[in-house]
């Protein structure tokens, strides 16, 4: 403990937890020595650092210590956490040309996707808040969730739903007024449970990413004609499932 300039004390309590240990001067009627006289001894991986400051601070005896002096701070760790190549995390934002609600009108019935959104190949409910749906876009395989509705807001404009299965964890759709138009957001954050495809992880990882780019495209514009259709008259009417 030399190198920091302090020793073990006789107090013997313990201070609070700190950003780093401080050089005190002791407080008269206090007995001890060291950091305020109670025996806190700096953790190791601390290094002393620049910046001198002074500071009142309680011992688990009760006692008022004046802290200060050289500052020691934690080291910062070099550890870095590997990538998982099986996560992704998407946001994608449109514009078009119907107001809000006829927008979210159309996005609270997931069960209809599949007649405007080409890559939604297929949505069984399974009870009012959940259901199965299967994707398929340009690369040669299915995709097949169990979803959950979590949030249902037409006030805010949110529709969220939390995904188990070949994907898992969670999609979120954002929409607000935009002039006379609406913009919204979509929002997916997954980790890759396929077994084909976190095998080819890494090697396919920008063609998986391409597969997701253009399934984005056509649904922006299927969204689109399903809006000109719905002003029309055209189209059916569903529930408000997943």
């Amino acid at each position: 403990m030399a190198a920091f300039g302090v020793e073990p004390a006789e107090c013997g309590t313990d201070l609070p937890q700190l950003r780093g240990d401080l050089p005190v001067e002791r407080q008269r009627g206090h007995s001890g020595t060291g950091i305020a006289g109670c025996g806190y001894v700096p953790q190791a991986g601390q290094r002393a650092g620049g910046g001198v400051c002074s500071m009142m601070v309680e011992c688990g005896a009760g006692h008022t210590i004046r802290a200060s002096g050289a500052v020691l701070r934690t080291r910062v760790s070099t550890h870095t956490v590997p990538m998982d190549w099986s996560r992704y995390r998407f946001r994608s934002a449109w514009v078009v040309g119907a107001g809000p609600d006829a927008v979210y009108a159309v996005l609270e019935r997931p069960d209809e996707y599949p007649l405007w959104w080409p890559q939604v190949r297929e949505v069984r409910r399974t009870d009012e808040t959940a259901g199965t749906l299967r994707f398929r876009s340009v690369l040669p395989y299915d995709l097949v969730v169990d979803a959950i509705k979590t949030r249902h807001d037409a006030a805010a404009g949110v529709l969220e739903v939390a995904m188990a299965g070949d994907l898992e964890g969670w999609v979120r759709w954002t929409v607000g007024a935009n002039g006379g138009g609406t913009h919204l957001v979509f929002e997916e954050d997954v980790i890759v449970r396929k077994p084909l495809m976190r095998r080819l992880a890494v090697p396919c990882r920008p063609f998986f990413r391409a597969n997701h780019a253009l399934m984005m495209r056509q649904g922006r514009r299927g969204l689109r004609d399903r809006l000109e259709d719905t002003a029309d008259g055209i189209g059916g009417h569903g529930g408000n499932g997943v």
